[in-house]
């Protein structure tokens, strides 16, 4: 990664002429007269060469210093006023010939090695330059500028201990030196002498509140400290400042980038290229911001300019294949691998990209091989070990998965990736404990990290601890809001729960966001189905089918909500669709066969039920649907051994103790109901199914007491329950309380006006009561629903 931060070092270059008394334009009329009265003397002309330096007028001093060393050849004083004018015409080369013949004739000339240190310096010769200061110094110790300067090339040569004394010398010396306190906060900055370096900073904004420089390189001291708020605030008044410094722009789109607020970071990164077009931090940024939005065309754009200008920036060519290889552009990614690769043979990271890109490509043997490659590198980078053991996840070979990230892990303990993908290869391989414990670390190193929180919620909802799921799904959603799949998650969770208003409320968040989202259109269906509403399931499974017409789980859905609305042919077109396409589909033979069952057409049920587990014996949902098919035909052995074969198999899923325990209630055994009806309860006390059937098996025993206390439960969890409705009439009946009984069977039958126990029930009290029109009428209408 390149350093982002942007520190912009104005290098003050000194006059090149010391102090005189006199005006430059005083001294030149004084030395045109000497040269006057002594033509054949080359003082005047160096005098003269002197004041026209002094006055940046560098074409006549040299034409001085030419004549100079015509009258006096290898005069020092002349060839030192000739290599000053080089340099103020940037001929460095030539100045530093004349600056060191200067030196072999006056070796104790302090200002003749300043100065061919100044050169040495600006042509980043440092080590030459810390040696002609280092002599200047020698020969003048007070000489603060000396200090300073060697102290500036020790910085360049990060070499940040001694420049620090340096410039803490030159500061003594002379406390106003230009620069010398800015370059020794950096020097602090460099070293991660944060404290320090604020302090520096802050002595020099002190003396001038309005410098640019030193309020945006406090503001990346106090970012590196993580106090963004105050590096904010530099940033912000840097700009203020000089509204076209590109490198706090560059800083104030990297703070916007960390808090993810991609926009603004796009902006500044922009407003800095409007500065600096070719300002390479802001190019590389912006890319990579644009990378993260997945804008891949955009951020191609600016790593192609990086590389326009620096052909050989391997890192920014990496990213640009990156880029392709998300595009699917295999063929631009791989010659960019191919280009660092030639360039750079061991490079364990691109090697590694290649590798990932061939398996993109369906090249497995070839991916793995350059996978294989770069981990026996033994890179100091995660990024190796992390690709192959992505591989090895989506390969489902898990454990390998998990050695890969864990030794990766042991590289960087503090790498997000390496330890969110084995929390996700500890949860496939159904460790889900341990999943947990690598997203808590994820989101205890980065809490912004809203993926860990999302996959630790999916952990959590695996182990039935829904509470702590929807604190996580809530999380992750807090910081990215934008994401389908969490806003349809933890609907799903919440329609788990039965809380329809919420899991609604998400679904149309999530359609929101993606109203071509079929999975929530199909999820949100099921809800409905849930709440008995056939015809809102219906119309979101229908717009699930038209944008994706081959989505076999809406199909079979479909199926469904055409059942409950009693549209047997339509549903049974559904499931014959799906079987024709796919004819191993066993949800769609058990659809089918509850749309059979729904017929009263039980051996056409039986037949798919028995196809089914011909495939798959352990299939609970077939077992348990067969089981219903028998009982329906009077086979309550068969029903019950099918029904035990299904608890046991998932002995939480609380349906199949109902089921059994219903199935001992109508064969009359009753104290198997009862038990099978606790083992229910065991796992959900609020099961309100079990207890209706444990109610009916204390009833049908005499212990009305017992009977009572169930059904009344039941109404206090679900208050129109029509079947609890129906057991408490009842119950009422037998305790002689006939008022309370019709009054509860009329409830039962507002809710399900259709319901022939009730109206049976309600049937016979009003007979009981001598009201026998009415009690007719109730019977009439449950024959009419159900003739046997």
């Amino acid at each position: 990664m390149r350093y982002t931060g942007i520190i912009c070092l104005l290098l003050f270059i000194q006059n090149i002429a010391w102090a005189q008394e006199e005006s430059p334009d005083v001294r030149i009329a004084k030395a045109t007269i000497q040269i006057r009265t002594q033509p054949d003397s080359a003082a005047g002309y160096i005098n003269r060469s002197r004041a026209y330096n002094d006055k940046d007028q560098f074409d006549a001093a040299l034409n001085d210093c030419r004549t100079a060393l015509r009258l006096s050849p290898g005069n020092p004083y002349a060839l030192k006023q000739r290599g000053y004018a080089y340099m103020g015409k940037q001929q460095l080369d030539s100045s530093k010939i004349d600056l060191t013949k200067v030196l072999q004739l006056l070796p104790r000339d302090t200002m003749a090695w300043y100065w061919r240190g100044l050169i040495n310096y600006l042509q980043s010769n440092y080590p030459a330059a810390i040696n002609d200061y280092s002599e200047s110094i020698s020969l003048h110790p007070e000489f603060a500028k000396a200090w300073r300067n060697r102290g500036e090339a020790y910085y360049w040569s990060e070499k940040y201990d001694s420049a620090i004394i340096d410039l803490s010398v030159a500061l003594v010396y002379d406390s106003k030196l230009q620069r010398t306190l800015y370059t020794r906060a950096m020097c602090y900055y460099y070293s991660k002498q944060l404290d320090l370096a604020i302090i520096d900073f802050t002595a020099g904004l002190a003396a001038d509140p309005s410098q640019p420089d030193y309020l945006n390189s406090r503001g990346m001291a106090y970012y590196n400290q993580k106090k963004y708020d105050l590096a904010l605030q530099d940033f912000n008044e840097a700009l203020r400042n000089n509204p076209k410094y590109a490198a706090a722009y560059v800083n104030r789109g990297l703070y916007y980038k960390n808090k993810n607020k991609q926009e603004e970071a796009i902006a500044d990164f922009t407003q800095a290229l409007l500065s600096e077009p070719d300002n390479l931090d802001a190019l590389y940024n912006r890319g990579l911001v644009y990378y993260n939005l997945k804008n891949w065309n955009a951020a191609i754009s600016d790593f192609s300019r990086i590389i326009q200008l620096t052909p050989t920036d391997y890192e920014t060519i990496g990213s640009r294949a990156d880029a392709y290889l998300e595009l699917k552009k295999f063929d631009e990614a791989l010659k960019d691998y191919n280009f660092i690769l030639k360039a750079l043979p061991k490079d364990a990271v691109t090697l590694a990209s290649r590798g990932q890109c061939y398996v993109k490509m369906g090249k497995n043997e070839l991916g793995l091989k350059d996978l294989n490659d770069a981990v026996n590198l033994k890179s100091k980078s995660v990024l190796p070990l992390s690709y192959r053991g992505n591989y090895y996840l989506d390969h489902d070979q898990f454990s390998l998965a998990i050695a890969d990230f864990t030794e990766a892990l042991n590289i960087n303990p503090k790498s997000f990736d390496p330890r969110n993908n084995r929390g996700n290869a500890y949860y496939y391989s159904n460790q889900y404990e341990m999943a947990i414990s690598d997203y808590s670390m994820v989101v205890l190193l980065d809490s912004t990290y809203y993926a860990a929180y999302f996959n630790r919620g999916n952990a959590y909802k695996s182990l039935d601890r829904n509470e702590e799921a929807i604190a996580d799904f809530t999380k992750a959603l807090s910081i990215n809001p934008t994401v389908v799949n969490i806003w349809r998650t933890r609907g799903d969770l919440y329609s788990k729960l039965s809380n329809y208003e919420k899991a609604l409320a998400d679904f149309e968040e999530a359609l929101h966001l993606d109203p071509k989202d079929t999975m929530t259109y199909n999820n949100r269906g099921l809800v409905y189905l849930d709440q008995n509403k056939a015809e809102p399931a219906l119309k979101d499974f229908n717009e699930a089918l038209r944008l994706n017409p081959m989505f076999t789980t809406a199909q079979i859905n479909r199926s469904e909500a055409y059942l409950r609305l009693k549209q047997y042919d339509l549903a049974l077109k559904d499931c014959n669709e799906v079987i024709k396409r796919e004819p191993k589909n066993q949800e769609a033979f058990d659809s089918r066969g509850n749309i059979h069952y729904a017929k009263g057409e039980y051996d056409a049920a039986l037949a798919d039920y028995n196809t089914i587990l011909q495939w798959n014996p352990k299939n609970v949902n077939a077992l348990t649907n067969r089981g219903n098919a028998f009982l329906a035909k009077g086979k309550r052995q068969e029903a019950i051994e099918d029904y035990r074969k299904a608890v046991t198999l998932e002995p939480k899923k609380l349906g199949g103790w109902f089921n059994l325990a219903n199935a001992f209630n109508q064969a009359l055994q009753y104290d198997s109901a009862i038990r099978y009806s606790n083992e229910a309860l065991r796992y959900n006390s609020r099961f309100t199914p079990a207890l209706n059937v444990r109610a009916t098996a204390y009833y049908y025993q005499g212990n009305i007491q017992n009977a009572e206390k169930d059904v009344l439960q039941s109404l206090s969890i679900v208050p129109r329950s029509p079947s609890a409705l129906n057991l408490y009439g009842m119950v009422c009946t037998q305790r002689g309380q006939p008022d309370s009984a019709l009054n509860a069977y009329n409830w039962a039958l507002v809710v399900d006006p259709n319901y022939p126990d009730a109206l049976n029930n309600r049937g016979l009290l009003l007979y009981n009561t001598n009201r026998y029109k009415e009690a007719i009428a109730d019977y009439q209408k449950a024959l009419g629903i159900q003739p046997s």
